[in-house]
């Protein structure tokens, strides 16, 4: 699970000060920041490498022009 915040070492611990889960910029931010990382060796490689990096971007613009989505869920209980 991924979690935002600022994060403070004290001793062993850490603590995460003011806690958030990303969103799906952040997602594909991390996408692309590793894909652009990635180390290739030959052609092939480069290719799929952009490959992979012309989806991120698809996968982008798609997204921004989908209509906000509420963030609360209402907990249902599984009931038998």
């Amino acid at each position: 699970m991924l979690v935002r915040g600022r994060v403070e070492k004290q001793g062993k611990k850490f603590i995460i000060h003011n806690p958030s889960m990303p969103n799906f910029d952040d997602y594909i931010s991390g996408l692309a920041v590793m894909f652009e990382a990635y180390p290739t060796e030959g052609d092939q490689q480069l290719h799929e490498v952009r490959k992979a990096m012309a989806l991120i971007d698809d996968l982008a613009a798609v997204a921004d022009k989908l209509p906000e989505l509420p963030r609360e869920k209402e907990a249902k209980d599984d009931e038998d």
